[in-house]
């Protein structure tokens, strides 16, 4: 999202470079009063002509014109191997997610043989900022029965009494795409080369306790995993989850520390 200060008088704005492979959605003239953006009054603007927003009948107040834009999260794999080196991939495109299944996984699994390895393993997701993919536009009004398109405003603020229906309809929407394009494919993946399918399912992309059951081994993390026990934690989390969809064993990445 970009914003463009539009003062009093002004008939168009000139909209924000849009780069290669990113994609502008919608724009919004929202009024600015005594220092604040009133998302509430935010009205759409379609019109674009020649990279110029344009503003009719010109401004009497001064107002922001909000740029949502598609775009990338930029978040690059922070631990690659060599060659692996890179943009993360987008955890709610499927075809992304089974093409590197297949270039990068498939070949894995031909060293092991006849001998596949008791579990394969989806670390903590950590995508951060992962909030759109290309289709959310159509997946949501497919799925929720209305179009978002209008009623962005209320992803950055409050734009509303149904502000909050919309980010819960939005989160929901990120969830089951992140269930059906990425967990359910690694683990039919994991099926089908005899193993099984060990995850740390929490973080970003919004995933809930209920994703875990794509999970055959859900998995927390923590120090002190012990007294973590007794509090809200991602193991807690994995452990409930266990319980849950009958997966009776449940496993942490732990660490201890030691002085001398």
């Amino acid at each position: 999202m970009e914003t463009i200060q539009v003062s009093p008088g002004t008939d168009s704005v000139a909209t924000p470079d849009i780069a290669t492979g990113e994609q502008l959605i919608a724009v919004f003239l929202a009024p600015v009063r005594d220092g604040h953006v009133s998302l509430r009054d935010a009205k759409q603007l379609p019109l674009i002509v020649k990279g110029r927003l344009q503003v009719s009948p010109p401004l009497e107040f001064e107002s922001d014109a909000i740029f949502f834009i598609s775009s990338r999260t930029g978040m690059t794999v922070k631990r690659p191997a060599v060659g692996a080196e890179g943009f993360v991939l987008d955890h709610y495109d499927r075809n992304a997610i089974e093409t590197h299944l297949h270039v990068v996984g498939d070949r894995f699994m031909e060293a092991f043989g006849e001998h596949p390895p008791y579990a394969i393993f989806s670390d903590s997701l950590e995508d951060y900022g992962s909030n759109w993919t290309g289709d959310l536009v159509e997946q949501f009004r497919i799925r929720r029965g209305y179009d978002l398109t209008p009623n962005l405003p209320a992803l950055i603020g409050d734009a509303g009494p149904l502000t909050a229906s919309v980010r819960h309809d939005w989160g929901k929407t990120l969830t089951e795409l992140a269930n059906e394009r990425f967990l359910a494919p690694l683990h039919a993946w994991a099926q089908q080369h005899h193993t099984l399918f060990r995850s740390q399912t929490y973080g970003f992309p919004p995933v809930t306790l209920s994703s875990n059951r794509h999970a055959d081994l859900p998995e927390g993390e923590g120090k002190a995993a012990l007294l973590m026990w007794r509090q809200f934690s991602d193991l807690r989390w994995a452990a409930s989850a266990g319980h849950l969809f009958g997966r009776p064993v449940i496993s942490s990445e732990t660490w201890v520390t030691s002085s001398m």
